[in-house]
């Protein structure tokens, strides 16, 4: 293990998992959707024992056992790295109450302290940096809680990140409940924070549900921790495309590309020449040996290996899949 992603015993994951997905108009959950040849929920989980998490919990819906499997396979594969479990939201009652199904069940595995990582199994593009940084920020700023939030080209649809002349956060407005100059506002919220895992033990089961879905929202948090006195801070600066979250098969598409696009450019950077860049199919499970050249209308799929001085040749499909059981 390299020592950027050493393991962070002090720090535990949760990602919200359970949503039922309906706008992908499939009976597949969507987080089971495939990117780029993984499950759409692994790149979440990655980006989390990636950044260092010691102990997640990803948290499902019972009626999902697809969503199951695969965070099961992957607690496998990771197990000298990080324990990963998955745990049940029997009833979908809002964010808020899936966040505090996680904690309780770190709680059970014998965690009280330390630093806790909360984020969405629907947002791919959270790169393991990002996390650190927002990490980072919650230990430099000394608060008890830090919001990922991002400067939005367009935030229609967006909760807003609202904060105080010294840049405290002291709320997360939904749209439709802001004003016509909050809604001028850029920063938005990403929907991953980082916070101190005892603070959330005790004011996760404060949020009611006071709202018409009559559900509890993780972003009451800010709000109910300032009015304590607590310290709320943002994380800000990264680009709106690493947040995009995904809700239909076009989001789906829309994020393949931009996540495709920042695989080829990491390869070009790295000394494979790349003819046709827009014209390729490549994962990054692929591992390239030294003076690769790849052709144009190439698909590049799984745990393959190109050796040094290949030259891969156009509308060629290499695939060499290590478990094809989804």
């Amino acid at each position: 293990m390299s020592e950027k992603h050493m393991k962070k015993q002090d720090v535990v994951g949760i990602i919200l998992a359970a949503g039922q997905g309906k706008r992908m108009k499939t009976t597949r959950p969507k987080v089971a959707h495939t990117l780029l040849g993984r499950p759409l929920i692994e790149w979440s989980m990655s980006h989390f024992v990636d950044a260092g998490v010691a102990d997640l919990s990803v948290v499902v819906s019972p009626s999902q056992p697809d969503v199951h499997a695969i965070v099961e396979r992957f607690a496998q594969k990771v197990a000298n790295r990080c324990r990963v479990r998955h745990v049940f939201q029997d009833v979908a009652l809002g964010t808020g109450h899936a966040a505090l199904c996680g904690v309780r069940a770190l709680e059970s595995q014998g965690v009280r302290t330390g630093t806790a990582l909360i984020g969405l199994g629907d947002v791919p593009g959270v790169l393991p940096e990002i996390l650190d940084g927002l990490l980072t920020r919650l230990e430099t700023d000394r608060g008890a809680l830090t919001v990922l939030a991002f400067d939005a080209e367009n935030p229609t649809g967006y909760g807003r990140v609202l904060k105080t002349m010294d840049g405290q956060v002291y709320r997360i407005q939904e749209e439709k409940d802001c004003s016509a100059e909050q809604r001028l506002i850029r920063s938005c919220n990403s929907g991953f924070f980082a916070g101190d895992f005892q603070t959330l033990c005790d004011f996760l089961p404060q949020i009611k549900p006071e709202n018409a879905a009559r559900e509890f929202y993780l972003t009451d948090l800010p709000v109910l921790l300032t009015g304590a006195g607590r310290r709320v801070t943002a994380y800000e600066g990264v680009p709106e495309e690493t947040v995009l979250g995904i809700n239909s098969q076009h989001q789906l598409a829309d994020v393949a590309a931009r996540m495709q696009r920042r695989i080829v450019q990491q390869l070009m950077a790295a000394g494979v020449q790349i003819l046709n860049p827009e014209h390729v199919y490549i994962e990054d499970s692929v591992v390239f040996g030294q003076n690769v050249i790849v052709e144009p209308f190439v698909s590049l799929a799984g745990q393959l290996q190109i050796p040094d001085e290949a030259r891969v040749p156009a509308f060629s499909r290499w695939t060499k899949q290590a478990d094809v059981r989804l």
